[in-house]
């Protein structure tokens, strides 16, 4: 058995992960992303073989105790650093880019404020974002509707979405005082040096003010409820697109990805009955203050998140 002790010195293993994650990153192929989470899994076996066969299986039993408390301590002391439960985390998909990129691995740091402009509302205001939306095209109203405009037009025939796929600047959804306007936006296509136009958020207006995405403001990283259509699918990376405020005191963020055409508060689901609503200020985690390219992917493979989403060959252009 000397090729597994051979095989279990570290740079071996280090090289093996390399060139595979080399190779998915050239193929995209899901057969690359399980070879390289089965070989992770691997290497801790040879790792636990080799151990027992040199001191025991008692002493590697104790050692092995001993390395999970080691990294655990480790965990919470960076958590006590950073002021968040997730101060690591992994970018899943690929709708912060090119901001941020699926593979990503980031550091997470918890704050008291995260930059994003301000709105000060009511507790109506905020329930209104959970309630239905008014459809408008100019002064003419449509009818009303759960989630988004761009939502409902994915999900049905309605006649008009023809016209809103063409002319989206003529539409606009309304909940309580929040209007969404939308606009024309350019998705390029990656490699094939193709694009085509598609509606897109312009701007929020609650009351008489507009508020415009802004690509300086704090990317987040929340925790949505079981209730909501992205809670299944666990932690979010988005960037604030603004931060709201009630009689109360009570905070709330409302959050887009980049790559996305829309908030998340304007994402429903007909198949589940789902949307989403309002982030508080208690479910987001932290800010992203740091990011290494590409050694994501181990976790993301160990956590079975082998393919990619459509939106990672695409990049979405506001102009």
């Amino acid at each position: 058995m000397d090729w597994i002790e051979r095989l279990e010195k570290g740079n071996v293993q280090f090289a093996i992960l390399l060139i595979l994650l080399a190779f998915y990153l050239l193929t995209k192929s899901v057969i690359f992303a399980v070879l390289t989470a089965l070989f992770i899994l691997f290497a801790v076996g040879i790792e636990v073989y080799v151990g027992i066969k040199k001191h025991g299986v008692k002493k590697e039993i104790l050692e092995t105790i001993a390395t999970v408390i080691v990294a655990l301590l480790l965990w919470f002391g960076f958590q006590r650093v950073m002021h968040t439960e997730t101060p690591i985390s992994a970018i899943v998909s690929c709708s912060m880019l090119p901001s941020l990129d699926r593979g990503d691995l980031i550091f997470v740091k918890g704050l008291d404020e995260y930059r994003a402009p301000v709105l000060h509302v009511t507790g109506k205001d905020i329930a209104s974002l959970k309630g239905l939306s008014r459809v408008y095209r100019g002064n003419e109203y449509l009818g009303s509707i759960p989630g988004s405009i761009m939502s409902y037009c994915q999900a049905t025939l309605e006649g008009w979405c023809v016209d809103f796929a063409s002319n989206p600047g003529n539409y606009k959804e309304v909940k309580g005082n929040f209007t969404f306007q939308y606009k024309k936006c350019t998705r390029k296509f990656l490699g094939l040096n193709t694009e085509k136009e598609e509606p897109c958020l312009a701007y929020l207006q609650y009351k008489d003010e507009k508020i415009f995405f802004n690509a300086s403001n704090d990317v987040l990283v929340y925790r949505p409820t079981k209730a909501e259509l992205f809670g299944m699918f666990g932690d979010i990376v988005h960037r604030a697109y603004v931060r709201l405020v009630d009689e109360k005191g009570n905070e709330y963020y409302l959050t887009q990805g980049d790559n996305n055409n829309v908030m998340d508060i304007q994402f429903y689901s007909y198949k589940f009955n789902k949307g989403n609503y309002p982030v508080k200020k208690s479910n987001v985690l932290g800010k992203v203050v740091f990011r290494v390219p590409y050694l994501g992917y181990y976790k993301l493979f160990l956590s079975l998140y082998f393919t990619e989403d459509p939106l990672c060959n695409t990049v979405l252009i506001r102009t």
